[in-house]
């Protein structure tokens, strides 16, 4: 994503990515219908990288003691990356149309993505729908 102000350009990228495994409890609704709640832990690996390009006003001191603006160009980048272990839980409903196949929609949080060393800590949400078919 491109952003910034009049004299001052930004590139930012953020990637992660996940890999988890939950415990599911199940709570029937009839034959068709289920509720399930979901707690499950994971890794995560992640990457930024940031470019901001451009100019910005300095207020330089002469010896005079005068002040002076001036547009001085700059140019920075970021590249990092980390890994670590995170927590995740969610929730969702389950239709199964007579044992052959099933749809699904659920919600899950994850925890504490990031850390101390890399950039700050987020917590990321996912909204997904799957459809399974049985054997």
């Amino acid at each position: 994503m491109w952003g910034g102000g009049e004299y001052l350009n930004y590139f930012s990228n953020f990637d992660s990515q996940l890999f988890n495994i939950f415990s599911l409890a199940y709570l029937p609704l009839g034959e068709s219908f289920s509720l399930f709640g979901k707690l499950g832990t994971g890794i995560w690996y992640a990457e930024t990288n940031e470019i901001q390009k451009g100019e910005v006003i300095i207020l330089y001191q002469l010896e005079d003691g005068s002040l002076i603006e001036q547009l001085t160009p700059v140019r920075g980048e970021l590249n990092d990356s980390s890994n670590g272990f995170h927590w995740a839980y969610g929730a969702g409903i389950n239709y199964s149309y007579r044992g052959k196949w099933s749809l699904r929609i659920e919600w899950e949080q994850f925890s504490k993505i990031g850390g101390d060393t890399f950039l700050d800590e987020i917590d990321s949400e996912a909204i997904t729908m799957g459809w399974s078919i049985n054997f």
